[in-house]
């Protein structure tokens, strides 16, 4: 237990910080680096700070997404224009992205102004995504 304690002093003033990762905590940091990743889609669009996007979000490539749409036998728009994909690589399985994506799909769309979310990820031992977005027309 002494481990997960971090003691920083400074004068007559001792901090203790606890260093657990609690599975709250973890769920969090893999939604902030997909809202980062995001974040960056945006900028290298040059996407202006108060463009609406669609946001996609599937396991491998474009292939699966196709694939997954067509077995799910739903209609999902694709992405327009694929030079805006980033993938997100993480050391989580994919049933714990899934459900932090899940968990907090709200920030994730307020913060990024998204005024649509697609999730792909149907394989829970994948930690690998794809992630596309796209400048809302109608609202842009």
């Amino acid at each position: 237990m002494k481990d997960r304690w971090v003691k920083v002093q400074s004068g007559n003033t001792i901090v203790l910080l606890d260093t657990e990762l609690t599975p709250d905590l973890i769920r969090e940091g893999i939604v902030n680096d997909i809202k980062r990743a995001i974040q960056i889609l945006r900028k290298k669009r040059n996407y202006e700070i108060n463009n609406h996007i669609i946001i996609w979000i599937w396991t491998d490539n474009i292939v699966d997404i196709k694939h997954q749409c067509d077995m799910a036998t739903i209609m999902i728009p694709l992405p327009h224009t694929l030079d805006c994909i980033t993938t997100y690589e993480s050391k989580h399985s994919g049933k714990l992205i899934r459900i932090a994506i899940s968990e907090f799909s709200d920030l994730i769309q307020k913060e990024t102004l998204c005024d649509r979310m697609y999730l792909l990820i149907d394989n829970i031992k994948i930690s690998r995504l794809q992630i596309a977005i796209e400048r809302v027309p109608w609202r842009n």
